[in-house]
Formats: C-alpha cells, sequence, structure tokens
C-alpha cells in the first residue's frame, strides 16, 4: 500500500472527528442562546455565543474540504500500477 491511502485515511478520520466537535459545538451554542439564564454574570452574551458558531460553522467547513482532500488521495492513491516487467533469465 502506498502512502497516499494512508494519508487520505488519516485525513478523512481527522475531519470527521472535527466536524463532530464543530456540531456539538454549535448544539451546545444552540442550548445556550435558547435556555434563558439565571445569574446574568455566568451567562454569555448572544454576540459571543454567534461569534462562537460562527467560528464553529469555519471549522467544519475546513473540515469537510480536509475530508474531501482525504477522500481524492484515498481514490487516486490506490490506482492500478502496472505489473513489473520479468526478465527471463536464459541458461
Amino acid at each position: 500500500m502506498t502512502k497516499r491511502p494512508i494519508i487520505g485515511m488519516i485525513l478523512v478520520f481527522f475531519s470527521l472527528v472535527c466536524i463532530n466537535f464543530c456540531n456539538y459545538l454549535m448544539r451546545f451554542a444552540l442550548i445556550a442562546l435558547a435556555t434563558p439564564g439565571e445569574a446574568v454574570e455566568l451567562t454569555p452574551k448572544p454576540g459571543d455565543i454567534a461569534s462562537e458558531m460562527i467560528l464553529a460553522s469555519n471549522l467544519g467547513f475546513g473540515s469537510s474540504v480536509i475530508g474531501f482532500v482525504g477522500l481524492l488521495l484515498m481514490v487516486f492513491g490506490t490506482g492500478r500500477h502496472k505489473a513489473p516487467e520479468h526478465s527471463e533469465v536464459e541458461v
């Protein structure tokens, strides 16, 4: 196995982990916006939550691009290779 498919698998795995992290970050930000806070000092401002959501969205899009590049490396790295030619030795 060449290096391209291995690197591609690592990139796809990394991007899936990062996309899941971004999804949970967005979910927690939406929950924080939806629930009223008891203490005003402890709750973040809606502008701060929105900026974190935009950051998570950008990280998610970047991770999907990394995953796509990894998928391309996996597909094009496992192409057909020519079999080595055997030299016949005459005795």
